[in-house]
């Protein structure tokens, strides 16, 4: 696995953390005590900070959120043309 830099844990929610010399990035959080387990950094369970991949396109979107703008647009366009879903994990 590759060692994630300042921009990736920022990006995933860890806007307390810091670029340490000789060291690498040590992973902090403004809304709740971070840490990382096996290399991985985590946010506690509810932190409003955490983030993960959109269903569709892999880009970063709150928790709590399914898909980015861009892909529920999409979606959208393509319910309101009458294409309906084969089923309900779709949405």
């Amino acid at each position: 696995m590759a060692k994630l830099t300042l921009d990736d844990v920022e990006n995933l929610g860890f806007d307390n953390s810091r670029l340490m010399p000789f060291k690498g990035v040590t992973v902090g959080c403004s809304q709740c005590q971070a840490v990382c387990v096996n290399g991985t950094p985590c946010h506690e369970t509810g932190c409003p900070n955490e983030r993960h991949e959109c269903f569709e396109c892999d880009t970063l979107v709150p928790k709590g959120v399914r898909l980015c703008d861009d892909c529920f647009d999409e979606l959208q366009r393509d319910y309101d043309a009458g294409f309906l879903p084969d089923d309900e994990d779709d949405f």
